[in-house]
Formats: C-alpha cells, sequence, structure tokens
C-alpha cells in the first residue's frame, strides 16, 4: 500500500499585469483558504489570465515561478488530479489571446509574491490599478523595472 500525504495550507495568489515598459495597468491579490500549493499556482494563473482578457490584452507573457505548474500546461509532465479542471480551464483561456509562457526563479516573482502575502492576511480578494497597489508591491515594481536584483534575508 502507498500512502501519501497532503498538505493543506492556508493559501493565496497575486500577480501583476505590466506593459511591454514596465507599468503597471493592474494586479490582483486573491485569498484561496486551504488549498495545496499546486491548487494556488494554478488558481492564481487561471485568475491572472482571466484579467488579462478582461483588460483586452491580446499579446500576453506569463512569468511563473512555478517550472512544475509552467512543465503541465505545457504537457511535459502529468497533471495530478487535484489541479485537473484548473488546468483545463487555462488551456481553454490560454486560446483567447495570444500567451508565451516563462519561467522565472521566486525571487524575481517577489511583487506578485507580496500581493498573495497580503491576501492571507486580509482574507479577501482585491484587483488594483496603478494608484491603489499597496506601498510595498509598488516599490517592489519599481526596483523590478529598473532590473535591481533582490536578495532574500533568510534567518538563521
Amino acid at each position: 500500500m502507498a500512502l501519501q500525504a497532503v498538505i493543506l495550507e492556508t493559501l493565496a495568489g497575486g500577480g501583476i499585469i505590466r506593459d511591454q515598459h514596465g507599468h503597471i495597468l493592474s494586479a490582483f491579490s486573491s485569498f484561496y483558504g486551504f488549498r495545496t500549493n499546486m491548487q494556488a499556482e494554478a488558481m492564481a494563473l487561471l485568475e491572472g489570465l482571466h484579467l488579462c482578457i478582461s483588460l483586452g490584452i491580446q499579446y500576453i507573457k506569463v512569468e511563473l515561478d512555478s517550472l512544475f505548474l509552467l512543465n503541465v500546461i505545457n504537457r511535459e509532465s502529468r497533471c495530478p488530479w487535484r489541479i485537473d479542471e484548473l488546468i483545463a480551464r487555462a488551456r481553454v483561456a490560454l486560446r483567447q489571446a495570444s500567451f508565451e509562457l516563462t519561467h522565472c526563479y521566486r525571487e524575481t516573482n517577489v511583487a506578485a509574491d507580496s500581493l498573495a502575502k497580503r491576501a492571507v492576511s486580509s482574507g479577501d480578494l482585491k484587483v488594483f490599478d496603478a494608484l491603489s497597489l499597496p506601498t510595498l508591491t509598488t516599490g517592489l515594481c519599481k526596483l523590478d523595472s529598473r532590473q535591481y536584483p533582490y536578495i532574500r534575508y533568510v534567518r538563521v
């Protein structure tokens, strides 16, 4: 008999929509409740795709910090049953515009991560424009658009 433990955590997602110059068009911060990490990643992807489509954006470059999710979307890895429906819905959304999916390291995704952390603490869903974005996220986006490196500090 094989057993697999599934860890459910209180999770959230966040994403930032920018134009080709790095200017913020929109962003989201969503609380998902008790989910697996992969469910939260897939839900955030789907939410970001729907936001782009609702804004009428025709060409979209998506940067995912989950290489496994990227491989699942590209059919290079087997899709876990827990996210099968979310992946199917994401693939439908991907056909509605021209999308390019790429992997980025977690350290380059800190601005979106700050929105996910905001949602965990607030427990809500919020869509932002450039003027209503939280101050911390705005600062991280400015550093990112200027290509400043982000150094993650780890407490020992």
